[in-house]
């Protein structure tokens, strides 16, 4: 059985933690490289295989689709609720340490996902806010979320984009509900002019926080684009 330690997640300093930071307030966005072994790597992706294979597809929440015919989005949210080991991920010190420190306040896990690209043709994710998922549950909160590459993503596989125009936390623009639109429920009503597209190595991880604009272009290229989120939130009462 695989054992979940701090070790598989690279140290990361002070001044590391400073920069990064501020460029979260300032910007919406950053970035760590190398922050993931690939070991643990490797441990995510076969459970997220056992999964699959042990967990009636109806049961899983979140869920679009398995296959790949005519390039669907694949997810699953609350990976926590079906395996011991992300419970644990996301409970990790020095993933909540960082979380802590990046906030400056305590913070809690909430939510784990699984995002899939799978082929060529994979539908693009459209402009949004994190926080338009979150304000039927919170709302005087904020939320960060640690997007973790599994294999690497490049511009053509779908990397994520974030706006050139930075929203400050708490800012919440209005969206609209996509009916039309399979695998996303919500974009917003005022469309971002310039998108700043962030590629990632495997092991590398993007964190915004929940008024962050943010998308994905369609993907072109032949190979996956698979990611990990783990989002956590201010506790409401500092503890």
């Amino acid at each position: 059985m695989f054992q979940l330690s701090n070790e598989f997640f690279r140290e990361i300093d002070s001044s590391e933690i400073i920069q990064a930071r501020a460029e979260l307030f300032e910007r919406g966005y950053t970035k760590i490289e190398n922050f993931v072994s690939p070991h643990l790597l490797e441990a995510v992706q076969s459970e997220i295989l056992r999964i699959h294979r042990e967990t009636p597809l109806s049961a899983l929440s979140g869920f679009a689709s398995w296959t790949s015919s005519g390039g669907s989005f694949n997810s699953v949210h609350g990976l926590d609720k079906y395996s011991d080991f992300f419970f644990d991920l996301i409970r990790l010190p020095r993933l909540m340490n960082l979380a802590d420190q990046l906030t400056q306040s305590r913070t809690v896990p909430f939510l784990s996902e699984y995002f899939d690209k799978p082929e060529r043709a994979s539908e693009p994710t459209p402009e949004h806010q994190d926080a338009a998922f979150y304000k039927e549950h919170f709302e005087d909160e904020l939320a960060l979320a640690f997007w973790i590459s599994l294999n690497g993503a490049r511009k053509q596989d779908g990397a994520i984009e974030y706006s050139e125009t930075a929203v400050e936390p708490f800012n919440y623009l209005p969206h609209g509900v996509l009916e039309d639109h399979p695998n996303f429920g919500r974009t917003l009503l005022e469309r971002h002019p310039d998108f700043a597209c962030q590629e990632a190595n495997a092991g590398d991880v993007l964190i915004h926080h929940s008024f962050t604009v943010h998308r994905s272009a369609a993907k072109t290229s032949d190979s996956s684009r698979r990611a990990l989120a783990l989002n956590y939130r201010t506790s409401p009462r500092g503890i």
